[in-house]
């Protein structure tokens, strides 16, 4: 079953099958899209999909194993820097953390 990895309890995370789920990361970003659009659209689009493809995934198949972690909502936006309203982490530190991020999944057993 698709489901969110922050409605699982510590009970519900030990009994999953870690070798067959994937774990879906959504990442976004907060920055200047012009003039006419909100600094979250990349965001919204992340969590937007995300919210698609957990509930396609469970029309077409109840039982497939898939997590989706909460949105990553600043990005790596050193382009967008200038920009009022901009946020971004440097190249290096966006690359640790989701490092970091697979390395916890990796550490509890998540393969996929």
């Amino acid at each position: 079953m698709a489901r969110y990895y922050r409605e699982l309890t510590r009970l519900d995370m030990e009994v999953l099958n870690k070798e067959e789920t994937i774990v879906m990361i959504p990442l976004g970003a907060i920055e200047q899209h012009g003039n006419h659009a909100p600094l979250g659209t990349d965001d919204l689009i992340a969590e937007k999909m995300a919210n698609l493809i957990l509930q396609e995934v469970n029309q077409i198949d109840e039982n497939f194993p898939l997590l989706i972690l909460p949105n990553i909502s600043i990005g790596l936006s050193t382009e967008h820097a200038n920009f009022c309203g901009s946020l971004t982490f440097s190249t290096e530190t966006y690359y640790h953390m989701l490092k970091e991020i697979i390395e916890s999944l990796y550490h509890h057993g998540f393969r996929k």
